[in-house]
This record gives C-alpha cells, sequence and structure tokens, in this order.
C-alpha cells in the first residue's frame, strides 16, 4: 500500500512539474510575441535591441537613441517593415540583423558593416543581411579584399540607403567631452550592391574607400558630401546610369560639393564611367593613374569611358599618368593656368581629341573634325613620354602651341601633325 502511494504521489509530483515548464515556457513565449522592439542590457550596460516583433499598421520603424547595439538576427524574417532608420548612437549591428526580410525599400544606418571600424566581411553592406537563401532575397556575391568574396542575400525590395555618420567616429573622449573623426567609407563597402537606386552619404564622412561603389550599376545619381577628402581607387567603375555632367550643379549625374573638402581622386576611380563631362571643382590637387581612362586590358577596352569634356581646376598642378588613356569619345580637355606636368600616356589612344589647352587660352575645338590643337601652357614644366601620343585614330591632324616645357622622347609618337 505504502509503495502504491508513493508511486501515485510521484506520479503527481511529474505532473505538477511539467505542467509548471510548460507554462513558464508559454510566458516566456508571449513575452517574445508582444509586438515592438524588445530590448536587453549586456553585462557593459548597453542597451541591445534582441528583436523586432511586427506591429499592425506599422511600416516604418526609427531605433529609439537609447539603444547601443542590434543584435544579430534582429529583424530577420520580418515581411511588415518598408523603412529602418538606425540612430547614430548605435555602434554595433550584429551578423544577418535584416536577413530574410521581404518588404524592406529603404534602410538609414550610422555606418555600413558591423561597425564603423570592421574590418574584411564584417565592413561590407552585405553583412547585415546573411548568408541565408530565402524566396524574397537576391544573391549578391560582394568582394570584401582583393581575392576574398561573401555572397550574401539582400531583400529584392531594398532600393535606398542613407549612411548618416552625424558627427562620424569618437576616438576619444575624455568626461563628457568626445573627440570625433570623420568616417572613412570602408574599401567595397557597396561592391557589386547593383539593385540599388540611390545611396546618399550625409554628415561627417572623410573618405571613400577603394573599390566603394564598384558595379553598383543600379544607381541613378551621386552627391558626394563636403567632407569627403578623398575618393579611393576604382571607386564608381561600373556605375553606368550615373550619367551626364558631373560638378557642383545641382542638376549634375554626379555632385560635387560646390565648398567641399576633396583634394584627391584614387588611380581608377572613374574609370570606364558613363559621365559626359566633368568639371572638377577647386581644391583637388591630385588624380591618380587612370582615374578617367577606359579600362582596358592591353590595348582591347573593356568598358568604354564616354566623356566628351573635361575642366581641370586651377588647384591641379599634374595630370596623372594614362589619366584620359583611350578615352576614345574625349573631344576637348581644359587645364590649370598652373599646370605644371602632362604625366605618362596621359592622352594616349584618345581617338577623337580635338583640342587641349589651358584655362587662358581662347582656342576652341576647330569646327573641322580633321582637325586638332594642342596648346602647352607657360607654367608647363614637362610632357612626359607618351603623353600625346597615337591620337586622333590616325584622321585628325593637330598643330602645337608649343610652352619651354621639357619634352621627354616620345610625347607625340604616331600622332599625325605633332613636332617633335
Amino acid at each position: 500500500m505504502k509503495n502504491i502511494l508513493k508511486i501515485a504521489l510521484a506520479c503527481v509530483f511529474a505532473v505538477c512539474l511539467a505542467l509548471s515548464l510548460v507554462a513558464c515556457q508559454t510566458d516566456k513565449n508571449s513575452s517574445n510575441k508582444t509586438p515592438g522592439a524588445h530590448y536587453y542590457t549586456n553585462k557593459g550596460g548597453e542597451t541591445v535591441l534582441r528583436e523586432y516583433v511586427p506591429k499592425e499598421g506599422v511600416s516604418e520603424l526609427t531605433v529609439s537613441e537609447d539603444v547601443d547595439k542590434i543584435q544579430a538576427g534582429a529583424f530577420k524574417g520580418n515581411g511588415t517593415l518598408k523603412k529602418i532608420v538606425i540612430n547614430s548612437n548605435v555602434t554595433e549591428i550584429g551578423d544577418g540583423a535584416f536577413a530574410n526580410m521581404t518588404a524592406l525599400e529603404e534602410l538609414v544606418l550610422p555606418f555600413v558593416g558591423q561597425s564603423a571600424t570592421a574590418v574584411n566581411e564584417k565592413k561590407t553592406f552585405g553583412y547585415l543581411f546573411g548568408t541565408e537563401e530565402y524566396d524574397g532575397g537576391v544573391a549578391v556575391t560582394q568582394n570584401y579584399n582583393a581575392s576574398s568574396t561573401a555572397t550574401y542575400y539582400i531583400p529584392e525590395t531594398l532600393k535606398k540607403v542613407t549612411v548618416n555618420a552625424d558627427k562620424g567616429v569618437k576616438v576619444e573622449s575624455e568626461g563628457e567631452e568626445a573627440t570625433y573623426e570623420g568616417y572613412k567609407l570602408p574599401a567595397y563597402a557597396f561592391h557589386s550592391m547593383n539593385r540599388l537606386e540611390s545611396v546618399t552619404l550625409t554628415g561627417n564622412i572623410s573618405e571613400v574607400g577603394d573599390y566603394a561603389f564598384y558595379d553598383c550599376y543600379g544607381m541613378k545619381g551621386f552627391v558626394l558630401p563636403e567632407s569627403v577628402e578623398k575618393i579611393g581607387k576604382y571607386a564608381f567603375v561600373g556605375c553606368n546610369r550615373v550619367q551626364g555632367v558631373a560638378s557642383t550643379a545641382e542638376t549634375a549625374g554626379f555632385r560635387f560639393a560646390a565648398n567641399g573638402s576633396l583634394e584627391e581622386i584614387g588611380d581608377y576611380a572613374f574609370a570606364g564611367s558613363f559621365l559626359t563631362e566633368i568639371v572638377l571643382p577647386e581644391g583637388v590637387t591630385k588624380i591618380g593613374e587612370g582615374a578617367f581612362a577606359s579600362v582596358t586590358t592591353g590595348l582591347t577596352v573593356d568598358r568604354e569611358s564616354k566623356l566628351e569634356k573635361v575642366t581641370l581646376p586651377q588647384s591641379l598642378k599634374e595630370i596623372s599618368k594614362y589619366a584620359f588613356f583611350k578615352c576614345v569619345n574625349l573631344t576637348e580637355v581644359v587645364y590649370s593656368d598652373s599646370l605644371e606636368t602632362v604625366g605618362i600616356g596621359a592622352f594616349e589612344y584618345c581617338d577623337k581629341l580635338q583640342l587641349v589647352k589651358n584655362a587662358s587660352s581662347s582656342e576652341t575645338v576647330p569646327a573641322d573634325g580633321k582637325v586638332g590643337k594642342i596648346v602647352v601652357g607657360a607654367s608647363v614644366l614637362k610632357v612626359e613620354a607618351g603623353a600625346f601620343a597615337n591620337m586622333g585614330n590616325e584622321v585628325i591632324v593637330y598643330s602645337i602651341e608649343k610652352g619651354a616645357a621639357a619634352y621627354v622622347n616620345g610625347w607625340n609618337a604616331n600622332t599625325k601633325g605633332l613636332e617633335e
């Protein structure tokens, strides 16, 4: 009898324990399913957005300014939010925070990738979306250095991204005072993100990294913030829908800031560009090798530059080597009255080039398409090898207004009419 009673009590206890565990689990799940954002405080005292549960009628979300971090997968699988704004106080966004989203159209971020100082694959836009394939996601393979790639799945609905660096990147903090420096948009940040139609940079951004927008051929235009001092190499190669004029004009397809800080344009930064005219702003002191050239393999053109006219600023003293190499549509270049050097192969194989002159020259493009004129201004000290070689496609006959520059042997090789 006692054994029977013990067995009965044990069974009752087991049932009660099971019911208790189910109740606890139910309470926990109910809490997780409460619509809206859910947070916790980590050991460092930071507020972390753990997850967001869809809320009826809500399609836009601005993350609270109290949030410091966003957990990996926080918005995973969300099918209701169309726009998310991440505040500038957020310092870290976890892997795949926006994975498997199906309605997202616009995203505002304080930086690209995991954090403002992230490296390797964690510095790229794709990192935020994860590598899991899903319906409604589009596969994008991003480089994150010269030889390494990762494939991410981005919502096919996503068209617009804003990077608002606000104050920049905190580098030092003493009490309530903090020191900031400009945010450097990482190399390869948006590499191959070809479905994006608009990427806007705002706030304290000092640099556009190497390959940052490489093959972003969905972008319809671009505005460079006035804080940017440097554009990295190959940064805008393949941005084929950024067309028309690049200048400080509000209507420009690529708009430079009127009173901007831009000083340097990297190697091949605009190579193979679909822009037809470029007016570089004052302040630019360096353009890298092949900055506006066609993209070539040997002499074979892989990406043809559409440039027809270029105006260079008074601040520029050197036209770099191969700057306009095989720009087969280029007809006119106006350079600074302060220019000192025309680099190796700068205008080589420019088939239609009719006029190169300094800003104060009164020369105009010859009406006859078979006539060309080269003006070497008084400021020019050196014309390097191949600078004006193989121009005119053996059709245009050139004359030259020679300055006192030193002409390196072969500066005019195989170009009709130019005397040594």
